[in-house]
């Protein structure tokens, strides 16, 4: 299992998913919408939270353990 770590833009810690899976931390692994919200929603180690068709990070003491991507 590998993992990696997302550095945000400063954007007040949303951002639309759509947006999100054009970073390149998820666009060089060709994750598509439905699979970063499933590992969104599924993965209790993700600091992320799903509002609508926004992704929101969590306070910074809890982002601290990265995403991890199980099909490498």
């Amino acid at each position: 299992m590998s993992k990696f770590i997302l550095n945000f833009p400063s954007s007040g810690g949303f951002l639309l998913i759509d947006e999100l899976i054009t970073l390149p931390e998820f666009s060089q692994h060709n994750f598509n919408l439905n699979e970063v919200i499933e590992s969104v929603l599924a993965d209790d180690l993700l600091r992320f939270s799903v509002r609508g068709s926004k992704v929101r990070l969590k306070p910074p003491e809890l982002n601290v353990s990265g995403v991890r991507d199980e099909r490498l």
